[in-house]
């Protein structure tokens, strides 16, 4: 046996060749790509749904605010 063969492992049994792993690292980054790409598109669904919730927040906050100052308003009138 040629020394030079000894690290030659790629026609043992069970022992991928090159091209198999590669093919299995790009199996295992599509995957993780598609994993990401489902994260970031529940991120941007709850980053609208808490936009929304803020605009709501705020219109309600301005009504309030608006109540307020005619009531004080009012209260104002009433004490004098």
């Amino acid at each position: 046996m040629d020394p030079s063969d000894i690290e030659n492992t790629d026609d043992w049994l069970g022992c991928p060749t090159p091209l198999e792993t590669c093919r299995q690292q790009l199996a295992l980054y599509e995957n993780e790509f598609e994993e990401l790409n489902l994260q970031l598109r529940q991120a941007r669904e709850r980053i609208f749904k808490l936009v929304e919730m803020n605009d709501e927040l705020s219109a309600g906050k301005a009504k309030a605010e608006a109540a307020l100052k005619k009531s004080s308003a009012d209260a104002a009138r009433l004490q004098s």
